[in-house]
Formats: structure tokens, sequence, C-alpha cells
């Protein structure tokens, strides 16, 4: 699916002068129109969104309607400018998501010009 941009707002992490270096950045995402989602499974689905970066972090998805057996499990990043959204039906019958809906997805974004943060493994 082609998404030709999203709405965006930034709001820059400013609870303290030592701020980790990140960003909430909200997206207006459309969805066009999404696959059907089998009885009593999850399913991922792919939208591409211009300017999701694979640094960024899906912290949230807000569906604008409910649908009786349908619920959004989760997102992430598959791919430079490509989200997964991953849907779950609990129903006895297939369901596709409600078409040319418009989902807000919330990432974390590091800011720009900022050095490398390294990562530690627990073992």
């Amino acid at each position: 699916m082609s998404n030709p941009g999203p709405a965006t707002s930034s709001t820059a992490n400013s609870q303290s002068p030592f701020s980790n270096g990140q960003q909430l950045v909200v997206l207006s995402v459309a969805g066009g129109t999404l696959s059907s989602v089998a009885a009593n499974t999850t399913a991922e689905q792919t939208v591409a969104v211009t300017g999701l970066a694979t640094t960024d972090v899906v912290i949230g998805i807000s569906k604008p309607t409910a649908q009786a057996g349908l619920g959004v499990a989760g997102g992430r990043v598959s791919s430079a400018g490509n989200l997964g959204i991953t849907f779950v039906n609990a129903s006895t019958a297939a369901i596709t998501p409600t078409a040319s809906e418009t989902y807000s997805v919330t990432v974390m974004r590091p800011l720009a010009n900022l050095p490398a943060m390294t990562t530690m493994a627990i073992l």
C-alpha cells in the first residue's frame, strides 16, 4: 500500500537537561485497503510510510474504530519506509480491517546529530 506521507508532529523530550536524546513523533498513517485476518490468529500487514526510519521504535498504534473480534496487537518498523501492523482476530470468522482508516502511530526517534549509543548484552 502507498501512503502519500504522514502528517507528523514532534515533541522532543524536555523533561530535564539530561535528555536521553529521543523524541516522540506522532504519525497519521492511511491504512488503505488491508487484507482479511483469518479466524483465531494474528497477522502482520505492511503499510508504506514515507520517512519512517529503521532506527524508529513503534510505541503505540491507535485504530480509530472498534471492530468486534479484531484488535491491534502492536507494530514495528519492518524496513525503512514500511510499518508492520499486527492484527489479532479473536473470532471464529475472518475479519477485514475497516478500509481507508487513518491510524495514529507513535514512534520514538533518536534526535539527529547525537553520538550513537552502545548496547550491552545481558547474560
